[in-house]
């Protein structure tokens, strides 16, 4: 009796993932297979995460569907005679059905094709691809009607679609060619309520990879909107090429116009601040020249003052010494031949000169209110009060060397503000003696206001303090 051996065709079964995943649900797919019929080999095509950007670019999306073209037409000449199926998802569909169509005649045979929204324009030419490999070849396009991911695909990415969402167009036979329609989204293919399912592959995936029975249809139509959408959508798309450019350049030149706007405000505020800046400086030295010549008109008014009041003095005959000493202190004050005349007639009409003794070089010198007499303060360290018609020293009074020296106004006390940082009360009658005595701290100068009521002292470095001397009284 004659034996036969039945030789087991191999089947295989490739899948490709979408972009910006790892394919998880490739080995989901492998597991219920394999519950169902162990013969069948499983093959994962994996290209890592494909960004966004990438998928955009139809040149990186064409360098992938090439490597996958080469790997097919590779695997398919080393099983020779074997059943072969490709699952795809998303980008995946891109990858497997444009290898195809690349590898055209050389195209191995492929016993059953499903896509799982897919990326593939609606036109894609399925009934050439079926001619041009002489064969019968099941292509199943699952479409998710939610699945809104492949409407901003259709819109933006050149050289896509979404037949994952409306179905292909064209020839469609039961048995060859079916879209399939349910209500999910792109992902929903793998998950239910947001969660990982096998649910939809167990029953409908599954049968079509372990038998040769015609694909199900489903009862569910896509969206007459979405279907418009996908067939008119190449005006849509080509204006958003067209404008994206033009809209990126005219934001650049909005930016680079405000830019250098900004620039140019910036340049001219600086500008504008240095002129300001040059301005203030003028109108400062405008000012201090204005303040100086004032000051010089007050010395020039108060000097032809004091001149007056000499020649007066003079005129009259009462008081040769006090005309003298009110000519030099208009020389002083500022020189005019007014003052010069006056200090040379008081010279000349002096007959005797009064001569008031000290051992040192006279530091300060100041008259009482009524003329009477004369305080001086010297390099000896003594402050002397003097007779101011008869040079008679009343009395003299250690004190160290002085910063100041004044008479009070009704000439009853004689202030001091000395080197050693005293402001010092001195009666005036004769026998002086100190009255009061006030530290000030360390001080580098001091002053007496005209009628010795204040005193104005300077602290180091540079702060000034006003002192009323009648306190030290």
């Amino acid at each position: 009796m004659a034996s036969g051996v039945i030789q087991v065709q191999p089947h295989f079964v490739i899948t490709a993932h979408g972009i910006r995943t790892f394919g998880e649900w490739q080995e989901r797919l492998e597991t219920i297979v394999a519950l169902a019929e162990s013969d069948i080999t499983f093959l994962h095509y994996k290209y890592g995460v494909f960004s966004a950007l990438a998928f955009i670019v139809p040149f990186l999306r064409g360098t992938e569907t090439r490597r996958f073209a080469r790997y097919l037409e590779a695997f398919a000449a080393e099983h020779p005679g074997a059943r072969i199926d490709i699952v795809a998802h998303s980008f995946g569909t891109e990858i497997a059905a444009k290898a195809l169509k690349l590898l055209a005649s050389n195209c191995p045979r492929i016993h059953t094709l499903i896509l799982a929204g897919s990326v593939l324009p609606v036109t894609f030419p399925w009934y050439e691809l079926q001619q041009a490999q002489n064969a019968r070849m099941r292509v199943v396009n699952d479409c998710g009607t939610s699945d809104f991911v492949l409407i901003a695909t259709q819109i933006v990415v050149l050289g896509t679609g979404m037949a994952g969402n409306v179905g292909f167009n064209g020839l469609i036979a039961n048995g060859v060619m079916v879209n399939r329609y349910h209500r999910f989204g792109h992902s929903g293919y793998f998950k239910k309520n947001r969660r990982a399912s096998n649910e939809f592959m167990a029953e409908h995936w599954l049968p079509l990879l372990t038998t040769e029975g015609p694909p199900i249809s489903s009862a569910h139509r896509c969206s007459m909107f979405l279907s418009f959408l996908a067939n008119n959508a190449e005006p849509v798309r080509l204006g958003v090429w067209v404008l994206l450019p033009i809209l990126l350049t005219a934001m650049f030149f909005s930016l680079y116009i405000r830019a250098t706007v900004g620039e140019t405000r910036a340049k001219n505020g600086e500008a504008r601040a240095v002129t300001e800046a040059d301005n203030a400086r003028k109108q400062r030295v405008i000012a201090e020249g204005q303040t100086r010549e004032a000051q010089k008109q007050r010395n020039r008014s108060l000097a032809l003052q004091l001149a007056a009041q000499s020649d007066l003095l003079r005129s009259s005959g009462s008081d040769s010494t006090t005309a003298a000493l009110l000519a030099a202190e208009s020389m002083l004050r500022q020189p005019l031949l007014q003052n010069d005349i006056a200090v040379r007639e008081s010279a000349r009409l002096m007959r005797a000169t009064t001569v008031f003794r000290h051992h040192g070089a006279i530091e300060r010198a100041t008259f009482s209110p009524d003329g009477k007499y004369l305080a001086t303060s010297s390099k000896d360290n003594y402050i002397r009060l003097f007779s101011a018609s008869s040079g008679r020293q009343v009395y003299q009074l250690a004190c160290g060397g002085t910063f100041a020296l004044a008479f009070a106004k009704d000439g009853r006390y004689l202030f001091a503000v000395t080197r050693d940082n005293r402001l010092l009360a001195i009666s005036a009658k004769a026998g002086g003696g100190i009255l009061s005595s006030a530290s000030l701290g360390q001080i580098n100068g001091a002053v007496f206001s005209a009628d010795a009521r204040h005193v104005v002292v300077k602290l180091p470095p540079s702060v000034t303090a006003v002192q009323d001397p009648r306190n030290a009284a």
